[in-house]
């Protein structure tokens, strides 16, 4: 199969992308270690590649971990701020096939450009809504900062660049 095909077949599968119809009680288990960069921080970059990785596991068959260190210590990136799959998706991780461990290479995944073409921008929306949740640390995080910085006023939307940031 050429890339045109492939690339066709993952839009068509992610167009109504739901990560708990690819769930099977004997799946094996896609171990996600590394991504296209060392990243040592949380950055969309990271999120980009994660996502396009689990999805492209999801897709071959295999229910996917990820367990890619950060910078500073820190054992896993994804965790520190993300539910794994096998959390949101009720799966026992004690259950499933760790004999068999997979790699996988994402056909597509989003990105930039997923801002400019329709079917990517949905594509790209059911890939986060299916397998970017948040774990209840970072969750409490967000709600905290929220409150203390918003309180009971309403808001419309926040512009932040990043430029503005302090580094």
């Amino acid at each position: 199969m050429n890339y045109l095909e492939a690339y066709m077949q993952r839009m068509i599968s992610y167009m109504d992308f739901r990560p708990e119809t690819f769930i099977r009680p004997d799946m094996p288990v896609c171990h996600i270690t590394k991504g296209y960069f060392a990243y040592k921080n949380l950055n969309m970059c990271f999120v980009n590649d994660m996502v396009a990785r689990m999805a492209e596991a999801l897709y071959q068959g295999y229910l996917p971990v990820v367990e890619v260190p950060g910078g500073e210590g820190l054992p896993n990136l994804w965790s520190a701020f993300f539910k794994q799959p096998a959390e949101f998706l009720g799966v026992d991780i004690d259950s499933v096939n760790w004999e068999h461990i997979y790699e996988v290479e994402p056909v597509w995944g989003p990105g930039y450009k997923a801002n400019l073409i329709p079917r990517e921008l949905v594509c790209a929306t059911n890939l986060y809504r299916g397998l970017v949740h948040l774990n209840d640390t970072a969750a409490a995080y967000i709600d905290n900062e929220a409150e203390s910085i918003l309180g009971n006023k309403q808001v419309l939307g926040i512009l932040v660049r990043g430029t503005d940031l302090g580094r």
